[in-house]
């Protein structure tokens, strides 16, 4: 027995049978006044503009993950073929590295 690759064509499913069929149900369609409520509602400014500051409401869409992507890769490519700088030096690390001595977080918990 041998293996065999089997490409099928490709189907697309539409909820219409066809595109002039959606025209009609489209036109035919009975927009209510809440659905007019609401779409201004989504549409207000307001919304909009805290939308654009979380992304938990709108998640990011292609051209903002592209920038972070080609930004991270920026970073990395600056220290390509060798070792990147630690915090070892950072007055603001040690600062806190102190602090958190002194409140006894590296201490031995008794059980």
């Amino acid at each position: 027995m041998t293996a065999d690759t089997i490409n099928l064509p490709e189907t697309v499913i539409f909820p219409w049978p066809s595109r002039e069929h959606f025209t009609i149900e489209f036109l035919r369609m009975d927009v209510t006044p809440e659905l007019q409520r609401r779409a201004a509602e989504n549409l207000a400014n307001e919304y909009l503009t805290e939308a654009r500051k979380n992304p938990d409401i709108v998640p990011y869409g292609g051209p903002e993950s592209a920038n972070f992507y080609l930004r991270q890769q920026s970073r990395e490519y600056v220290y390509i073929g060798q070792t990147p700088p630690m915090n070892i030096f950072s007055p603001l690390a040690w600062g806190q590295f102190f602090q958190a001595w002194k409140r006894g977080d590296f201490k031995k918990k008794k059980e």
